[in-house]
């Protein structure tokens, strides 16, 4: 499975949902299945042009949803090729999931989406990798490792999801530190701004072990590290302190 995950950009919903659609559409059939949240309201609907006309008749807070190929249309949660999140939360909160099993999607793919994307405006922070786990990735990317109840709690208690989830009527507890500067892994790409960048620079690695840092708009780098210092570059990052 290939994932692709972003928090906090700075673009309206619906130029970024629509930039999105642009260049993951061909890992999505024309049989979709379509979810659209409003306000914790979920609406199952059958094409993409409804989806469309929710964005002119509310301002609260909307996710979208589409699952590929599923198995079953009145429970597209039990089986899908693709799947596509774009949304933000009652807090303010905005986080974008893509993740397929199409094994088509390349290197080239990725750089593209990113570029694409960073265009429209600041992308905050996001990652993109590839896992043969078997673990949902869109569970992950929210910050839990799995959805048995015996171990939810510890993921629930983790730091990675308390930096990132904030809940409707709480006081944001967490300093959302991934925005600034500090990582939640080393992946195969991760999509980073400057303050990420100026603590990257800041470790004592030479630009080589730490890998390619590229710069496209709007404050939004892609830093593609080397597989085979990826271990260093991330024992420097947590001596540092900087791993959330």
């Amino acid at each position: 499975m290939q994932l692709f995950c972003l928090f906090e950009w700075s673009v309206d919903l619906e130029p970024l949902y629509k930039g999105l659609f642009e260049d993951v559409h061909r890992y999505f059939s024309k049989d979709n299945v379509y979810v659209l949240t409003i306000n914790g309201n979920a609406k199952f609907l059958s094409k993409e042009d409804e989806l469309r006309k929710a964005f002119d008749v509310t301002d609260k807070p909307v996710s979208i949803e589409i699952y590929s190929c599923v198995k079953d249309k009145s429970d597209p949660e039990s089986g899908w090729q693709s799947y596509l999140c774009c949304g933000q939360r009652p807090s303010g909160q905005r986080e974008l999931i893509f993740a397929t099993k199409d094994e088509s999607m390349e290197r080239e793919n990725i750089i593209k989406l990113v570029e694409d994307l960073s265009k429209l405006g600041k992308l905050g922070y996001g990652f993109s990798f590839k896992t043969n786990s078997g673990l949902d990735g869109r569970y992950f990317a929210r910050g839990l490792s799995t959805t048995d109840s015996t171990s939810l709690q510890r993921d629930v208690d983790s730091r990675w999801f308390n930096e990132r989830l904030i809940f409707k009527g709480e006081e944001p507890a967490a300093k959302r530190r991934h925005l600034n500067g500090h990582f939640k892994d080393v992946f195969d790409y991760n999509i980073i701004n400057g303050s990420h960048v100026s603590s990257l620079r800041s470790l004592t690695l030479s630009p080589e072990t730490i890998g390619e840092i590229e710069e496209l708009f709007n404050d939004t780098y892609l830093w593609i590290p080397n597989r085979s210092n990826a271990k260093k570059v991330r024992d420097s990052i947590v001596n540092n302190g900087l791993l959330i």
